[in-house]
């Protein structure tokens, strides 16, 4: 009967270091910690057995975060009056900030989106508008999302004039 064959001990020593930002690794090769950058990161690793014999090899670390996709949970705006201040807020999330904003088509004449989506101004002419807007976050992953906003006229259909008056009993 043939015995078991021993193979002598290995240790994991990283050899250059540009390892990931709040990595580290230990001597049996276990890697540990919390990195908040994503991104590549190149080190050599060296693998030494009980002989002292050692090897190197060059390892790529590619640190990748699983983000949410991107939302816009904004199901519709609400309808505007010619004149009258508008402002409504558009609920972006996911994705990675910061966030770039476009208007694709036109916004009612009077109105503008600021850069943290938010629609405002005073439209000046009524009508039913409809436009896209594209979200795209750091990362480059981009979305759309077409939204209506009905702008009208409005009109004060009493009376031009006020009275009052009251009634006294005799």
């Amino acid at each position: 009967a043939r015995s078991p064959a021993i193979l002598p001990s290995t240790r994991e020593t990283p050899t250059s270091s540009s390892a990931a930002p709040g990595l580290t690794m230990s001597d049996g090769g276990r890697i540990s910690g919390i990195c908040n950058q994503p991104g590549r990161y190149p080190f050599t690793l060296r693998v030494t057995d009980s002989t002292l014999s050692s090897q190197d090899r060059d390892i790529v670390m590619q640190v990748e975060f699983a983000l949410p996709p991107l939302l816009i949970s904004t199901a519709a705006l609400p309808g505007a009056a010619v004149g009258a201040p508008y402002k409504f807020a558009v609920n972006i999330s996911g994705g990675r900030q910061p966030y770039t904003l476009r208007i694709v088509g036109a916004l009612p004449p009077g109105l503008v989106l600021t850069p943290a989506g938010e629609i405002s101004g005073t439209p000046t002419t009524a009508g039913s508008y409809t436009f896209t807007l594209q979200v795209v976050d750091i990362s480059g992953a981009s979305l759309l999302k077409t939204f209506t906003i009905v702008v009208g006229n409005l009109r004060y259909t009493g009376p031009s004039t006020i009275s009052m008056f009251a009634l006294e009993e005799v």
